[in-house]
């Protein structure tokens, strides 16, 4: 999940397949422990993406 999605790209398709992913690997799972995961990868993405816009 994290490989395909490290690198931030700002698209509408790029963060459309982050949300994809994180939903595929949520249902493949369903603990509470992979939706923290998917949560946490997402939150992190998006915080790389605006690290990112203010450089």
């Amino acid at each position: 999940m994290m490989q395909s999605v490290w690198s931030v790209e700002n698209t509408k398709e790029y963060w459309e397949k982050v949300v994809e992913d994180t939903d595929r690997f949520y249902r493949k799972y369903q603990t509470k422990f992979s939706k923290e995961l998917a949560l946490a990868l997402a939150n992190e993405l998006e915080r790389k993406a605006k690290h990112e816009a203010e450089m």
